[in-house]
């Protein structure tokens, strides 16, 4: 904790450095005497070389993604005061949505964030390390290499409903490319015409598909209870399914991450389709995920998502 917080102190004293040199040291004339010894070996310029000591503080933290309903539901029971210090870890829209789901009576006797302040660094790190221990934090490659799937952790939650709808809409262009008109009516009809009319779009770019690719994706829809599934809900349920079918069962290591980024409601419903999802073989799973990261790419290079890694190079036919 020490080294992390002398690397705060030289990141705040190099911008000062970078923007105004020798005048940025007048700034260091405010910090308190404890903070003085941070700066006292310090150059008197900026030095580009020493930016890449501040990595350390660029390392990824899952917790601060999970959906504030999942941490509510893992710190059941923990006192108002537990909770206090844990807003304090998470920006600010994570909080307001955590002050929403809370109920009414907790949540006028919540304490206030500047009180959290007032507890000492020392405990406030002890109940950090407490809470993060509370959840299955995986390890991943550094950002710069190759995006793969397990790397599907550090996206958005807003990027990665974006993916899952995709992935049920692309599974719906495959299984019904090239079927009879009628049959493409019937089942467009159980859906809004404007998501209807999104089918369509898809259909019309006449995309090749070949027959073994149709049928595993018609036999794919077949099998899910989609009976029970609101129309709303639809592709997003087709999608969730389709990125469970992408899963080894040594992913669920890192999968689990996934379904805590959504509110609570969603998550359940992906966490039961990932358990109910019955493995396959390991070539087929890696086709499969190929294909995902296929849609991924895809959709950043239109935008509708964060760039994220760098993409190994595959074939894109199915992005295209």
């Amino acid at each position: 904790m020490e080294q992390r917080e002398s690397l705060k102190m030289e990141m705040l004293a190099s911008l000062c450095l970078m923007n105004d040199g020798e005048e940025g040291r007048h700034l260091f004339s405010f910090l308190t005497p404890e903070k003085e010894n941070y700066f006292k070996n310090l150059p008197d310029s900026f030095d580009p070389s020493r930016v890449q000591r501040f990595n350390p503080l660029r390392s990824f933290s899952a917790f601060q993604e999970i959906h504030p309903g999942w941490i509510l539901e893992k710190l059941e029971g923990e006192s108002l005061r537990v909770l206090g210090l844990v807003c304090r870890f998470l920006p600010g829209d994570k909080v307001r949505t955590l002050l929403e789901f809370l109920p009414q009576k907790e949540r006028s006797q919540l304490p206030l964030i500047k009180e959290s302040y007032r507890v000492s660094p020392q405990i406030v790190e002890i109940v950090r390390e407490c809470v993060e221990k509370k959840w299955a934090f995986y390890s991943l490659s550094k950002p710069e290499e190759s995006f793969s799937l397990p790397h599907c952790v550090r996206m958005k939650m807003e990027d990665l409903r974006t993916l899952f709808h995709d992935l049920g809409f692309e599974e719906i262009r495959r299984a019904f490319t090239d079927v009879s008109p009628e049959i493409l009516r019937v089942f467009l009809s159980r859906f809004s015409a404007a998501d209807a009319r999104h089918i369509r779009e898809r259909l019309d770019k006449k995309q090749f598909v070949s027959r073994q690719e149709r049928e595993e994706s018609q036999r794919h829809i077949l099998k899910l209870p989609l009976e029970h599934v609101p129309a709303l809900c639809l592709f997003v349920f087709i999608g969730y399914s389709v990125f469970a079918r992408g899963l080894l069962p040594t992913d669920h290591l890192w999968a689990d991450l996934i379904y805590q980024k959504l509110p609570p409601e969603a998550g359940h419903r992906l966490k039961r389709v990932m358990q109910e999802t019955e493995p396959d073989s390991l070539e087929v799973v890696q086709k499969r995920q190929e294909k995902i990261l296929a849609r991924i790419y895809r959709l950043a290079s239109q935008g509708l998502i964060q760039s994220y890694w760098k993409i190994t190079p595959f074939p894109l036919q199915e992005a295209v």
